[in-house]
C-alpha cells in the first residue's frame, strides 16, 4: 500500500482519461485518473522508463525511452526506443539500444511539411566518459538514426523542448558520471544548446546564469517565452531564468529570497523540472523535494500542497501532468497523487506495486509478517496475506531490518548512510526508536546501504562497517568500537564511496567474521576483530555486494560482486574455503550482475541479480529463473523457514514472495519408533525445557546434528564438522518434544528435548 518512483506521466491526446505512467525501473503503466492501472512492458529486457511520446496526430503510434533519467546511486540504464502502433498493446525496438539512458523524446514538425521528426536526448551510460551521450534525430518515426549533438563523452542531454513561435529546438545539457567510486553532477558542460534548423547546427547559448559553472537544467515554455530551471553546484536551487529573445539575454524569475535557498532539498541533480500550466502561462511550478508554485508568472511563490515530511504527499517531486486549470497529476517517489483544486487538497492515485526495496526480513515471532527496508519509503511491516495493512515503522531511506532470534521486543532499523536505530517495545506496541550509532566517528565513509549483522553465534553481539568494521559486544546497550583499519583502498577523507558494504559471521565459529568493501576487497578476521587478513585472489575487483559463510560447511564461505556501476555485467558468485582463493561458480548464469546469495541447504542456493532471482540445484554448475519475475532488479532474498516461502526485495517490483516446495525437496521424515528410542539425558542440550533458544555442546568427532519433531520430521539439519558448540534459534518451533540426534564417527548420539511455550 505504498507506491514507488514514477519519472513520467502522461496524458493520451484523444482520451482524456488514460494515462502512462514511467517508472524507475519497475516498467511503463497504463491506466486511469480513477485509479486502475495494467503493466504493458512485462517482456522487456530493461525496465527503466526514461520519457513517452505520441506521434502527432496518431496517438496510438507510442514511443518509449528506456532508462532511468534521475541517475541515482543505483543508476538503472535501458536498451533503447521502442515503438508501439497500438496504444502500448505491442512493442518493437526502434534501435539506440545502446545508448544507455535516453532522457527525453521530442516529435517537431518536419521542415517544408515533411514528416514529423523524432528527437532523443540521451545522457548515455554514466559510468564512463562515452560517445553514446548526447541528441539523436530520425526523421522515419524510429526507424534510422543520426547524432547531431554530443556535448562532451561525460554530458548528454537531459531535457528538450521545442518553441513553436520561433520553431527553434531547446537542448539541456548535464554533466554527470556516477561509478562505484565517484559522482560528478555538475560541470563545465552543462549548458542549454540551440537549433533553428530542425537540429542539423547547434549553438551553445549564453549561459543564463552567467559566470562560473553549474548543475542539471530542466526546460520549459510558454507565450511568455523559454525558461531554464538551474541547478547549483551545491545541488540547491540556482534560480531560474527567462529569456524572451531566442536565449541571447536572460533574467531571474525568482526574486531574492522569495523561495527558500534549500528548496531542492540539497539534490537538486535528481529534479530539475519547470512546468507551465498549459491553461495558464503565468502559472508556473518547480518540482524538487516539495512542490513551489507561482500564480503571477514568478513574482510570488507558496507551496503548491503541504510540506514533505507529512507524507499526505510524497516527497521527492519528477513530474506533472495539468489535466485542467485545477486539476494535474504528480509523479513522485512515492506514487501517483491527483489534485482537483490546484494543490490545496491531493489524493493517493494508486497503489502500483512498483516500490524500490533494498533489504527484506521475515519475522521469526510472528510467522508471516515481513520488513522490508524501501528507497525513499522507510521501512514498513506487514503480512502477505493483508497487502493493504502494511505500516510505516520508520523513515527515511528504508535498508536492513533485524529481529532478534531470542527476544520478540528488540528490533533494528536505520536509514541512509548507517543511521541505525533499535526498539525495546513489546510486540503489539507502539515502536519507540533509539539512536544506536554511539561509538561511530562521525567523519567515518559509511556506505549509502551499509551493512548491519548480529553474530550467528551470538545475537547480542552487532557488527556494522564505515570504511572500517565496528562491533558492540553487548548490544544494545554497548557502544560501537573499531576492530579494523581502513580496509579500502580509499586515500581521501569525506567520500562515501569506499566503505564496507558487506558484513558475515560463521555459523560455527564466534571467532570468525568476514567483510566485503565497495571497491572490491573482502577480508577475514578468525581472532573475534582482532586481525584481519585479505582474502582476495580470484576476484574480479568490483563492488562486494555480499558475503555469506556457508551454513552447512564450516570451512567454506560465498562472495558475490557486482560490476554494475563501472560498466561490467557479467554475473560474479564465489565459493572459497576460508583464507583460500576465490572459485567461480556462476556457472550458465545470465549475463547480469549479482547483489546476494542464500544458501537453502547444502546443494540448493539461490541468488538476487539485476534480472530476477536464480536458483542452482546442483552448487552453481546450472542455473534456473525462480518464478517468473520481468527483467527486474533484486537486491536481497531470506527464506522464511516458518511458513516456507522465499522472500525477495526486488528494486522495481515491490516485496514478493515464493513457495520453496518446487525448489526444496520434501522433508525427510523418520519413522516415529526409530526417534522414540532416544538415549538416556545427558547434559549437552541446555536448558532443557528450553524456549527460544537451544544450546548444543558438541564434541571433536560430531560431524552432523538432526533435531526430529515426534511426528518424524526433520526441522533442523547441519554439518558441524570441527564446530565445538552450536546456538540454535528455536524461537520459531512449536511447542512438544524433540530429538536431538548427533552423528559422530562412532555412530548416532540422540537425546530427547522438550520445547515449551
Amino acid at each position: 500500500n505504498i507506491g514507488g518512483r514514477f519519472n513520467f506521466i502522461r496524458q493520451h491526446p484523444d482520451d482524456p482519461v488514460t494515462l502512462f505512467a514511467g517508472s524507475s525501473a519497475g516498467g511503463l503503466w497504463k491506466g486511469s485518473n480513477s485509479g486502475t492501472w495494467q503493466p504493458l512492458t512485462e517482456d522487456f529486457p530493461a525496465m527503466a522508463m526514461g520519457d513517452l511520446a505520441f506521434y502527432p496526430g496518431n496517438p496510438d503510434r507510442i514511443f518509449l525511452a528506456t532508462g532511468d533519467p534521475q541517475i541515482s546511486s543505483f543508476p538503472r540504464i535501458g536498451n533503447g526506443i521502442y515503438r508501439s502502433l497500438d496504444g502500448g498493446g505491442s512493442w518493437e525496438n526502434m534501435g539506440l539500444d545502446s545508448m544507455g539512458v535516453i532522457s527525453k523524446l521530442l516529435f517537431v514538425p518536419g521542415l517544408d511539411g515533411a514528416a514529423p521528426v523524432l528527437f532523443a536526448g540521451a545522457m548515455g551510460n554514466p559510468a564512463q566518459p562515452n560517445a553514446y551521450r548526447g541528441l539523436f534525430r530520425s526523421a522515419d518515426a524510429g526507424v534510422n538514426w543520426e547524432q547531431v549533438l554530443l556535448p562532451n563523452d561525460s554530458a548528454g542531454v537531459t531535457d528538450l523542448l521545442y518553441d513553436p513561435d520561433t520553431e527553434a529546438i531547446y537542448a539541456a545539457a548535464w554533466q554527470r558520471t556516477r561509478n562505484s567510486t565517484a559522482s560528478e553532477v555538475w560541470g563545465p558542460h552543462c549548458r542549454i544548446w540551440k537549433s533553428v534548423d530542425n537540429g542539423t547546427n547547434w549553438q551553445a547559448l549564453p549561459n543564463p546564469w552567467g559566470q562560473g559553472e553549474r548543475g542539471r537544467i530542466g526546460l520549459a515554455h510558454s507565450s511568455q517565452g523559454v525558461y531554464a530551471l538551474v541547478v547549483g553546484q551545491d545541488s540547491q536551487l540556482d534560480n531560474l531564468y527567462r529569456t524572451t529573445d531566442g536565449g541571447e539575454t536572460w533574467s531571474a524569475v525568482i526574486p531574492e529570497e522569495n523561495i527558500p535557498e534549500n528548496a531542492l532539498g540539497g539534490f537538486g541533480w535528481y529534479f530539475s523540472k519547470v512546468r507551465i500550466n498549459p491553461f495558464n502561462p503565468d502559472d508556473i511550478t518547480i518540482l524538487g523535494v516539495n512542490l513551489w508554485n507561482s500564480v503571477n508568472g514568478g513574482a510570488n511563490w507558496n507551496l503548491m500542497g503541504p510540506e514533505w515530511w507529512t507524507y499526505e504527499v510524497h516527497a521527492d517531486k519528477h513530474d506533472l501532468q495539468w489535466l485542467g486549470s485545477e486539476t494535474c497529476i504528480l509523479a513522485t517517489d512515492g506514487g501517483l497523487y491527483k489534485t482537483e483544486d490546484h494543490g490545496a487538497t491531493w489524493e493517493d492515485l494508486e497503489d502500483i506495486p512498483v516500490t524500490q526495496f533494498y533489504r527484506a526480513t521475515w519475522n521469526p515471532h510472528n510467522p508471516g509478517f515481513y520488513t522490508a527496508g524501501a528507497q525513499d519509503n522507510g521501512t514498513t511491516t506487514g503480512n502477505y496475506e493483508d497487502l493493504g495493512g502494511w505500516t510505516r515503522d520508520l523513515g527515511g531511506d528504508g535498508f536492513t531490518a533485524i529481529y532478534h532470534p531470542t527476544d520478540p521486543a528488540l528490533r533494528y532499523a536505520g536509514y541512509q548512510w548507517g543511521n541505525w536505530r533499535f526498539s525495546m517495545t513489546e510486540p503489539g506496541e507502539e515502536l519507540q526508536w533509539n539512536d544506536f550509532t554511539y561509538g561511530i566517528e562521525e567523519e567515518d565513509r559509511v556506505w549509502w546501504d551499509a551493512p548491519l549483522i548480529y553474530h550467528p553465534s551470538n545475537p547480542d553481539e552487532m557488527w556494522t562497517g564505515s570504511q572500517r568494521v565496528y562491533r558492540m559486544e553487548d548490544a544494545p546497550v554497548d557502544v560501537w568500537e573499531p576492530v579494523s583499519e581502513d580496509l579500502t583502498y580509499a586515500i581521501e577523507p569525506g567520500l562515501s564511496y569506499r566503505c564496507v558494504s558487506a558484513l558475515a559471521g560463521s555459523h560455527f565459529d564466534a571467532d570468525v567474521v568476514a567483510a566485503g568493501t565497495t571497491d572490491g576487497r573482502v577480508w577475514i578476521s578468525q581472532d573475534h576483530g582482532d586481525s584481519w587478513q585479505p582474502m582476495e585472489t580470484g576476484l574480479p575487483g568490483q563492488f562486494v555486494t555480499d558475503v555469506e559463510f556457508d551454513p552447512y560447511h564450516p570451512d567454506s564461505m560465498f562472495c558475490t560482486v557486482s560490476g554494475y556501476r563501472n560498466a561490467v555485467y557479467s554475473p560474479f558468485i564465489f565459493r572459497a574455503a576460508i583464507g583460500e582463493s576465490w572459485q567461480p561458480i556462476q556457472g550458465d548464469l545470465p549475463e547480469h550482475p549479482v547483489n546476494q546469495i542464500h544458501a537453502l541447504n547444502d546443494s540448493i542456493w539461490v541468488v538476487a541479480t539485476d534480472a530476477g532471482v536464480f536458483a542452482t540445484l546442483n552448487r552453481g554448475a546450472n542455473w534456473e529463473p525462480v518464478g517468473t519475475l520481468p527483467t527486474i532488479p533484486v537486491y536481497d532474498v531470506d527464506a522464511d523457514t516458518i511458513t516456507n516461502r522465499l522472500i525477495a526485495g526486488t528494486f522495481a517490483r515491490s516485496l514478493l514472495s515464493f513457495p520453496l516446495d518446487s525448489l526444496l525437496p520434501a522433508p525427510e521424515v523418520v519413522e516415529p519408533n526409530a526417534v522414540a528410542n532416544f538415549e538416556a539425558p545427558e547434559n549437552w542440550a541446555y536448558p532443557n525445557p528450553f524456549t527460544s533458544t537451544l544450546n548444543l555442546s558438541l564434541g571433536e568427532d560430531v560431524e552432523s546434528v538432526r533435531v526430529v519433531d515426534f511426528s518424524g520430521r526433520i526441522v533442523h539439519e547441519q554439518n558441524v564438522a570441527n564446530a565445538s558448540s552450536l546456538v540454535l534459534a528455536s524461537g520459531a518451533w512449536p511447542a512438544g518434544k524433540y530429538v536431538v540426534v548427533l552423528e559422530t564417527a562412532n555412530g548416532p548420539r540422540s537425546l530427547q528435548v522438550i520445547k515449551g511455550q
